[in-house]
């Protein structure tokens, strides 16, 4: 069950990182454009908005199973093994919590907005809102493999 949590974790790192290659990528894109060519691209920075939405809710999943996100240290100072166990499982259930929300959430809005579309880029909104959905998705299945 490690290897297939483990596997999950890289693919989405994986999946992350080239986001975050095509966000690095169109943002380049519109240096050049606006400052070299004198034309600026109107959707650029629409699109690696709502790219780095869909890289964090990937990411966050594989950070939270590699116990690398920013509070996982803060469980070092207590001196207690139980205690650290406690807030350890504490920790998963608040993880659970917040993957239901997103879950529920990231659906209801994505649903509702099936025929917004964005301003600059035409990309139907239900796209950005579904990263919340497949995003809860993720840190539920990370959170069961903690």
């Amino acid at each position: 069950m490690q290897r297939y949590f483990s596997g999950l974790a890289n693919l989405t790192l994986s999946v992350a990182g080239i986001g975050i290659g095509i966000a690095v990528l169109l943002n380049l894109a519109q240096i050049v454009y606006r400052y070299i060519l004198f034309d600026p691209l109107s959707w650029t920075e629409e699109v690696m908005r709502y790219i780095l939405i869909w890289v964090m809710m990937l990411g966050v999943g594989s950070a939270l199973y590699r116990s690398e996100e920013a509070t996982a240290p803060m469980l070092a100072w207590v001196p207690y093994p139980w205690f650290q166990s406690l807030l350890h499982w504490l920790r998963i259930l608040l993880v659970f919590v917040f993957a239901g929300v997103l879950i529920y959430f990231g659906y209801t809005f994505g649903l509702g907005a099936g025929s917004q579309v964005s301003p600059s880029a035409r990309i139907p909104m239900m796209w950005p809102y579904f990263a919340f959905f497949i995003g809860g998705i993720v840190i539920l299945i990370m959170a069961i493999g903690m």
